[in-house]
């Protein structure tokens, strides 16, 4: 997942940089079901909000927590097709002839309701029983004889829409990020467990030149040495390569980096680290009285058993 953490009024999200940030299909691509069920990652197009914070890489690419409503919908191409359909102005390149049709052209997501395109009949008849009814807009014709009408009709099937041959089926629009529901708090906390220093060896989510994963690890040093040598045993096991030995001491006024060259010809106020006893140990030497400072030490490493 590509993604970066945001806070957006006082709350983190996961904010997609790319809408489609997972596996397979992409964010925004819709699924046909033929019974209504929950799809894992999906979400049902019938125009009701969804919560941006669970599914923040839907809401990247709609721009909207609004789902859109397929309900009694069916889906037709946007924009205007310029190679097989022109109207009356344009002139097909492969014949010369100029169009007869008309574009009913549709834009992203615009909805066009149903309608009867403007027409009208015209009959020829040589019998005198024909008559019209209704008004001049609005009329039938239909001949003297009921049954004839009645014949006419019984083909037809008349309601209140016009449509062509559909069958309903259920759609749902991809939500997430390869992720499921409770996924996105877990990327959270790994996130979260990555950026963060802790006396507990933990992966940064980094990797060495190696391509070997890089681990973390805070070690309390306690006060420095007073002009001896302090060794903390066991901090580490299983090191192949020590990337960064740092930290800081302190004695509540002053704060010395670890480890402290210092500047004195004497040398003597200098705070050495390094690791020994085969990268197990983390060792400091100091040449003056130091127990006044307590420190911590940050170390980054790769190890044996990657």
């Amino acid at each position: 997942m590509l993604a970066k953490v945001i806070i957006e009024n006082g709350v983190k999200k996961i904010q997609a940089l790319t809408a489609d940030t997972g596996t397979g299909a992409p964010v925004g691509s819709y699924l046909y079901l033929e019974k209504k069920s929950n799809p894992q990652g999906y979400l049902y197009c019938d125009g009701s909000t969804f919560d941006e914070t669970v599914y923040p890489a839907l809401y990247q690419y709609l721009g909207t927590n609004v789902l859109p409503d397929w309900r009694e919908l069916g889906a037709k191409g946007a924009e205007k097709n310029t190679t097989l359909i022109f109207d009356s102005t344009e002139t097909d390149p492969s014949t010369g002839q100029a169009g007869t049709q008309n574009h009913d052209v549709f834009t992203q997501g615009e909805f066009k309701d149903d309608q009867l395109q403007d027409h009208k009949h015209s009959m020829n008849s040589n019998s005198a029983n024909v008559y019209a009814s209704g008004s001049a807009n609005n009329g039938y014709f239909y001949s003297s004889s009921p049954d004839a009408k009645t014949a006419e009709t019984t083909d037809c099937r008349a309601g209140t829409v016009t449509r062509g041959k559909s069958r309903a089926v259920f759609i749902y629009i991809k939500a997430t990020s390869g992720l499921t529901e409770n996924q996105q708090e877990n990327v959270l906390n790994t996130i979260n467990e990555n950026n963060s220093y802790s006396t507990t060896e933990h992966p940064t989510g980094k990797k060495w030149i190696d391509g070997k994963p890089i681990y973390r690890k805070v070690v309390d040093c306690g006060s420095m040495p007073n002009a001896t040598t302090k060794t903390i045993s066991n901090v580490l096991s299983n090191i192949d390569y020590v990337i960064s030995i740092q930290g800081s001491a302190s004695n509540g006024s002053v704060i010395l980096p670890l480890p402290y060259p210092t500047t004195e010809a004497s040398n003597n106020d200098s705070i050495q680290v390094y690791i020994s006893d085969n990268k197990t140990s983390l060792n400091f030497i100091c040449k003056a009285d130091l127990s006044m400072y307590l420190g911590y030490v940050t170390l980054e490493y790769t190890k044996t058993t990657d």
